[in-house]
């Protein structure tokens, strides 16, 4: 009677482990391999925050460096995916919404290392005389053609923006890109994070009219001070609570109304969407239209 048991029994054990077998070998396809931009925000002090719907964005300045002739710069890349044993190339193309000229700027690398799940454009950006009076961009879209797709359809996840100028470096944290969105007319919201208008000259009269280079410190603003160490611009809370952007919008209308008279001309956005165009400030928050 035992023999017999165990006969029956035999088929089904040989089943069960044939389905374990089946189960190991197909863990992942390859085939679905990809990469994106990381599009969270880089902070000034280069960690990551929330995500952005524009794709990724990052801006440098050699204002704290202007002996430099260059610096390298990695546009970060994510994989969708494991990581491989080899180098995995990335394509992409140049955009039509680059500003920055032949010359400006070389890409060295466009690369996911081996054994990494994470990678880089590598960016060559060079310390020219007019960074002095405006402001560069070098817009990358991924593309076919390396040893990994894009891995998303969605235009946020291939796109990515470098900016660099040698002046007032911009905020690349929602929450400093709000403020000066709350400042500076340009986008149908004074909430928005889009960073379409940011202009160095737009900066450098927030900074000069508001007296703001000392974020950064905790002795002078306590626990508002900015932790990552971005000193131009305090978090949008701080000015949107109360109403309190009310007087600092005034307090800049002034500022630009005084540098026209000295100047006998208007200040002019000298980068972004509104390059060429006066430097208007927002009246309230979310009403005002291009």
């Amino acid at each position: 009677m035992k023999s017999r048991i165990y006969i029956l029994m035999l088929p089904l054990v040989a089943l069960f482990a044939t389905g374990c077998e089946k189960e190991e070998i197909s863990y992942y396809d390859s085939t679905h391999n990809g990469v994106r931009f990381d599009n969270r925000n880089i902070s000034y002090s280069g960690s990551f925050t929330t995500s952005r719907e524009e794709g990724y964005f990052r801006s440098e300045s050699f204002i704290q460096n202007m002996d430099a002739e260059y610096m390298d710069v990695d546009m970060e890349l994510v994989v969708t995916g494991y990581p491989v044993s080899y180098d995995r190339t990335v394509g992409y193309r140049i955009d039509t919404a680059t500003t920055a000229p032949d010359g400006s700027y070389e890409i060295l690398a466009s690369m996911i290392p081996a054994n990494e799940s994470k990678g880089y454009i590598r960016v060559r950006i060079q310390n020219l005389e007019e960074l002095q009076e405006k402001d560069y961009s070098l817009v990358l879209t991924l593309t076919d053609g390396g040893d990994l797709p894009p891995s998303s359809k969605l235009v946020a996840d291939a796109r990515g923006t470098l900016t660099w100028s040698a002046q007032i470096p911009f905020p690349t944290v929602s929450n400093y890109v709000r403020t000066y969105n709350l400042l500076i007319l340009g986008m149908s919201s004074g909430v928005s994070t889009s960073t379409q208008v940011l202009s160095s000259n737009a900066m450098m009269a927030i900074v000069n009219a508001l007296d703001w280079d000392d974020w950064d410190d905790q002795e002078i603003h306590g626990s508002s001070y900015n932790r990552d160490g971005y000193p131009y611009l305090p978090k949008y809370s701080l000015i949107y609570t109360n109403n309190q952007y009310l007087a600092y919008q005034a307090k800049l209308a002034e500022w630009l109304d005084d540098y026209e008279v000295k100047h006998g001309e208007r200040l002019l956005h000298n980068g972004g969407a509104k390059a060429g165009d006066p430097i208007t400030v927002r009246k309230g928050a979310t009403t005002d239209k291009y």
